[in-house]
């Protein structure tokens, strides 16, 4: 991981179907956010670019990553909670959640 994060594609027959990054935010956490295109979803590319981000942050030491999903979306945040990610308190019409990814 570099100073400025990592990014991951996923790829089908040579097209980019989907990416994912972790990049730093100014309080020492790191932002993931996570593509996948609708035609391919619900097929396990989320949880593979997730995975490939999570391990990337554990190597370079991450403590804490975070991200914001529409309260609409209930594969995306089923997805995040099954992966350790928890909810935090908010009126907002975006779902902010939490991942410690140190022991």
């Amino acid at each position: 991981m570099t100073d400025d994060g990592v990014g991951v594609l996923a790829r089908h027959d040579g097209a980019v179907v989907g990416h994912a990054v972790l990049v730093p935010d100014r309080h020492g956490d790191f932002e993931l956010a996570i593509f996948v295109l609708r035609a391919y979803q619900r097929a396990g590319i989320g949880t593979g670019l997730l995975g490939a981000l999570l391990g990337a942050g554990r190597e370079a030491g991450v403590e804490r990553i975070w991200l914001t999903v529409e309260r609409w979306n209930a594969p995306a945040i089923a997805l995040y909670r099954k992966i350790g990610f928890e909810a935090s308190d908010t009126d907002s019409f975006e779902l902010e959640m939490a991942a410690r990814l140190a022991d």
